[in-house]
């Protein structure tokens, strides 16, 4: 069935008119017309429409109801489901988001898959990110060792590999057309992610960890850093020791032949890591 059909039927089967219908949602009966009769396929108001015809927004605009649907739906249209259900256009939801229309488009063609903005998108959407991302809000599961993940805090890029082990070249891209990945904890818009290479810094973070750099929080002595070589493009992740005086970088590996690395004004220290990740 399509959209308009399905209004029809849920109204004659509630026993409601054109004109009742409308009055209870505050349109005309002209407007309730076009919709079952196929020329508005995008109800403005689908919110209201479905409350008034006691079903869900997604039932009506696609015949399912069942969460596990949500699910089987990609990012894109779970963006334009949520916009269209609350009666919003693209161009009032990207300014709302903090991004061109043109940006929220390409969203919903499916073209971007990480967006830059998902947090500020789904305060606008009245979802969570983990919904948009996947179709489930990070409930309680019913396998009674898994528990609700917390909450997003924020989507940061991917700009560079740093290897954990003797000084290497930093390959940067630019930061709008970098991967981005979630991270729980509280940090600053500066925040960047690092991907770690070679096993200096094992056995707390191994190769392919995902390490998420704040360049504004103050480094302490233990803090693990991210540090570069002043006036090269180069730099290295290990653990920042201070005795006095003087500072050290000190891999985690006890096996690591270079135990203790002197800082001695020849490079400085990039960012504090304040959370890492692993994928498997």
């Amino acid at each position: 069935m399509t959209i308009s059909e399905r209004v029809k039927n849920r109204r004659l089967a509630l026993n409601l008119t054109q004109t009742q219908l409308a009055e209870a949602i505050g349109v005309t009966q002209n407007a309730i017309h076009k919709i079952e009769d196929g020329t508005t396929k995008q109800p403005r108001n689908i919110s209201e429409l479905a409350q008034a015809l006691k079903c869900s927004p997604n039932w009506l605009l696609f015949g399912e109801d069942i969460k596990s649907n949500e699910q089987k739906m990609d990012l894109a249209q779970r963006v334009k489901l949520r916009r269209t259900a609350l009666g919003l256009t693209q161009k009032e939801t990207a300014e709302a988001s903090g991004m061109i229309q043109q940006s929220l488009q390409k969203i919903e063609d499916g073209k971007t898959q990480n967006p830059r903005r998902l947090v500020d998108l789904a305060r606008v959407l009245k979802c969570s990110p983990e919904w948009l991302l996947f179709g489930r809000d990070g409930k309680p599961s019913d396998i009674p060792n898994i528990s609700t993940g917390p909450e997003i805090k924020g989507f940061f890029p991917l700009i560079s590999w740093v290897r954990a082990g003797t000084w290497s070249a930093i390959e940067e891209i630019h930061a709008l057309e970098a991967e981005r990945f979630p991270c729980p904890v509280n940090c600053s818009a500066n925040t960047f992610v690092l991907k770690v290479q070679g096993i200096s810094m094992e056995p707390t973070f191994r190769d392919g960890d995902l390490i998420f750099v704040d360049p504004e929080v103050e480094w302490r002595h233990g803090a693990y850093v991210v540090a570069r070589l002043n006036d090269q493009n180069e730099a290295t992740f290990k653990q920042l020791v201070v005795e006095g005086s003087l500072k050290f970088l000190k891999p985690l590996n006890p096996n690591w032949p270079e135990q203790l690395i002197p800082i001695n004004g020849n490079c400085s220290i990039v960012g504090v890591v304040v959370f890492s990740g692993r994928a498997f």
